[in-house]
């Protein structure tokens, strides 16, 4: 890292056991796994009610609806999520 000038950020760096996991874009990233953090889970769930709801006010169409859970199914292939996407 010397080498090209790069440093680690004293505050932002942390040493953790891995086992525990870390946190990286929407997932918790094990050594063997990837899941979706249960944040993100709650987040999504509480969009889709939303979403269910303003397309029955007429407020949203169905095209709208399909890119967002389109989008969703395509994070969610990034982690481990095989059964939570055949739930969806």
């Amino acid at each position: 890292m010397a080498t090209l000038r790069l440093t680690i950020h004293p505050i932002k760096s942390q040493l953790f056991e891995t086992r525990t996991g870390a946190n990286f874009v929407g997932f918790r990233v094990f050594p063997d796994y990837i899941r979706v953090r249960s944040e993100n889970l709650r987040r999504a769930r509480r969009r889709f009610k939303r979403l269910q709801r303003d397309y029955s006010d007429g407020k949203i169409t169905r095209v709208e609806i399909t890119d967002c859970l389109r989008s969703w199914v395509a994070h969610l292939k990034h982690g481990n999520t095989w059964r939570l996407r055949k739930k969806s």
